[in-house]
């Protein structure tokens, strides 16, 4: 008779000591050997030759082995007795992520999470979101099959924690690499300072908010109302949380009325934020009226030379000046016209005289610019006291 003790085990992650004990009760055991297999009985191993009544077998290779003994008695009886299956896994099941782990991106991110153990089987699995890079986790999800997919979506750093365990009693956790998810645009604070008699525009960003992927860019959009295909695009300087940057837009986009004005910036996945929109007007006009002699005061006797000075912003192309009617009445060559050949900047100085009978008091002249069929009106003052014939 051959015993094994024990006769067979299932899954264990630890070496497995077996007692091999043969018997004759009647002539006696005159030789016996053994053999191991370590695929389950396809193959086996070479004889050994058993010394004694008994020996310990240890069984330490990962599988399902089986043990063969073969026992002579004194009489010429042989017998052959294959032991039950030895069954023995030492390696942790594994945990697979696909993807293991991602940049930024600004979409969801779906991860295939696949468990495996090529011994003794999967016993049982679960994993964990964390939406903060590790610092804590969610609750536990009990994972069925082999296999399942996750979806982050969440800002952020994001990593999966997978806990498994196998039939021999073997565990693994595993965690994946990060998840970088970003699907906010940047913000930032935008001040206009618009010169109307140079045109230029200086535009500041300050506070920008950029907490995911990275600011990448910060521009500015000029178009003409009229005429919003035609963008002009300026990239402004960026240092640390501000963007700074200037444009004439008279240089850039010629005699247009009415701008607008987009501030857009971008991060480094494609998040697009309009952090500003502005409106300029690129007509203005400023007048005023001095004495030719000094002090130049707009304060005058009857019958002195004045001068009005006009100034002309963005492309005016006709100016009129109309004097009170008191005044005109006295001098029909006081009210003129000016027609011009639209510039950046222009001047006028038109000189004129206070007619003689002019009473003492204060007046108002009107100055009207007109640009593209649009007006705009400056109402210049002087003041007359006295008479230069006094």
């Amino acid at each position: 008779t051959v015993t094994y003790n024990p006769n067979g085990k299932s899954w264990t992650n630890k070496d497995i000591t077996v007692n091999v004990a043969v018997a004759d009760t009647v002539s006696g055991v005159k030789e016996w050997k053994y053999a191991i297999s370590n695929d389950n009985g396809a193959t086996w191993g070479s004889w050994i030759t058993g010394t004694g009544t008994s020996t310990n077998v240890v069984i330490s290779i990962e599988g399902t082995t089986k043990i063969k003994t073969e026992v002579t008695d004194n009489a010429g009886n042989v017998n052959t007795v294959t032991s039950g299956s030895y069954q023995l896994d030492k390696t942790k099941p594994t945990v697979t992520y696909n993807p293991n782990g991602k940049s930024w991106t600004n979409k969801d991110i779906t991860v295939n999470i696949s468990v495996a153990d090529n011994l003794s089987g999967i016993k049982s699995w679960k994993y964990a979101v964390s939406t903060d890079n590790g610092a804590n986790w969610g609750a536990w999800v009990t994972g069925s099959g082999t296999s399942t997919n996750v979806v982050i979506s969440t800002e952020g750093i994001s990593k999966i924690k997978t806990e498994i365990v196998d039939n021999s009693g073997n565990s693994n956790t595993v965690i994946s690499n990060p998840y970088y998810i970003d699907k906010t645009a940047p913000t930032g604070d935008v001040k206009y300072d618009f010169n109307d008699e140079t045109l230029d525009m200086n535009i500041t960003v300050d506070n920008i908010v950029e907490t995911g992927s990275g600011l990448d860019r910060v521009w500015v959009e000029y178009y003409p109302k009229d005429n919003p295909t035609k963008i002009i695009v300026q990239d402004l300087i960026i240092n640390g949380n501000k963007a700074t940057g200037s444009k004439n837009i008279y240089d850039e986009l010629g005699n247009v009325d009415m701008v607008g004005l987009v501030v857009k910036a971008t991060d480094k996945v494609g998040n697009e934020g309009v952090l500003g929109q502005h409106e300029v007007d690129m007509f203005n006009i400023t007048a005023t009226i001095e004495r030719v002699l000094e002090p130049h005061d707009p304060i005058f006797k009857s019958g002195e030379k004045g001068i009005l000075k006009i100034k002309l912003y963005g492309g005016v192309d006709k100016v009129k000046i109309t004097f009170p009617t008191e005044l005109s009445s006295l001098d029909d060559s006081l009210d003129v016209e000016f027609n011009l050949e639209p510039k950046k900047t222009d001047n006028i100085d038109y000189e004129f005289y206070i007619p003689i009978d002019t009473l003492n008091k204060g007046y108002m002249v009107q100055v009207k610019g007109y640009k593209n069929g649009r007006e705009k009106v400056v109402y210049p003052t002087f003041t007359v006291t006295g008479n230069i014939l006094d």
